[in-house]
């Protein structure tokens, strides 16, 4: 079972890597810098989404690490007969593991709608024009949901991180 936690350990700390990285980048930096660029910002976001696998990329890396979490859970719970579980250890990653679980619920549900409702407005335009009213409108309620997600799953990823980086000296 060592190389079962090995593996299980390997995708839980690269896909969350890769979710907490993506997250920092895309929301720090990529993010503003479409909204600093006018219309051209919007080509470029409607390429993201449009050409590219970006919409499915947060949910996937996003269920590797909670999935991969989840196991090396009951992993430790069922060797210890489930006293892992009311450790200082286990009480920490299980913070940790559902604040994880929520950013993922609630990612899936605010931003990961969003960018897929998004994602068809684009679709229905065309490439090269400007939006219509309406389209315009839509676009920015939805980035405004995709937004609020945001700045509910920030912390969220936040708390698990520093929960999985402390657990095992609590």
């Amino acid at each position: 079972m060592l190389v079962a936690m090995i593996v299980f350990r390997l995708f839980h700390v690269i896909s969350a890597v890769l979710w907490v990285g993506g997250f920092v980048m895309l929301v720090y930096f990529v993010l503003p810098s479409l909204r600093a660029s006018g219309p051209g910002g919007g080509q470029v976001m409607r390429t993201l989404l449009v050409k590219t696998s970006l919409a499915s990329y947060f949910p996937m890396v996003g269920g590797f690490t909670v999935l991969s979490g989840l196991l090396m859970m009951w992993r430790d719970s069922s060797i210890s007969q489930s006293n892992w579980a009311g450790s200082a250890t286990g009480i920490t990653f299980s913070i940790g593991g559902l604040a994880g679980l929520i950013a993922l619920i609630v990612g899936g549900i605010m931003v990961g709608r969003s960018i897929s409702q998004l994602r068809q407005v684009f679709l229905a335009s065309d490439a090269g024009a400007p939006p219509t009213p309406e389209q315009a409108a839509r676009i920015a309620q939805l980035q405004e949901r995709a937004a609020l997600g945001n700045r509910i799953v920030g912390p969220l990823l936040a708390i698990a991180v520093v929960a999985m980086a402390i657990a095992r000296y609590v």
